[in-house]
C-alpha cells in the first residue's frame, strides 16, 4: 500500500533558521515514525535569498501534491502558514495539528534525537 504524503506547515519567518529547521525536522521524524511520507518546506531546494512570495508559490504547489497537511503548533504566528491553512480548508484537505502535549503519551524513545 502506498504511504500517504503529508506536507508540514509552520512558522519559519521570524525564527532563527536553525530553530525553524529543528522544528520541522522533529515533526518530520514523528510523521515518518507513524508511517507518512513527508514534504518539508525547509528542504524545498529554494535558496533563502529568494523573496517570500516565491517560497510561498513553491510551498503551496508542494502542499497541494499531498493527501494531508500537518500544522505545527506555531502556525498561527506565521502569515504564510495561515495562508496555507486557508488553502487547505478551501481544497478540503485532511488537516492534522501538532499537539506535543498529546504526543508525549506515546513512547517515542525509539526515535533518536527527537
Amino acid at each position: 500500500m502506498k504511504k500517504q504524503k503529508v506536507y508540514i506547515s509552520g512558522k519559519i519567518s521570524g525564527l532563527k533558521i536553525e530553530d525553524a529547521k529543528a522544528n520541522f525536522a522533529k515533526a518530520e521524524r514523528v510523521l515518518n515514525l507513524v508511517g507518512y511520507d513527508t514534504i518539508n518546506p525547509m528542504d524545498s531546494g529554494l535558496d533563502e535569498k529568494y523573496p517570500w512570495v516565491m517560497h510561498m508559490i513553491v510551498d503551496v504547489f508542494n502542499m497541494l501534491r499531498c493527501n494531508k497537511v500537518y500544522f505545527l503548533e506555531n502556525y498561527k504566528e506565521s502569515r504564510g502558514a495561515k495562508i496555507e491553512h486557508r488553502i487547505a480548508i478551501f481544497f478540503r484537505m485532511r488537516i492534522l495539528y501538532q499537539r506535543w502535549n498529546y504526543m508525549k503519551q506515546f513512547n517515542l524513545s525509539t526515535v533518536k534525537n527527537l
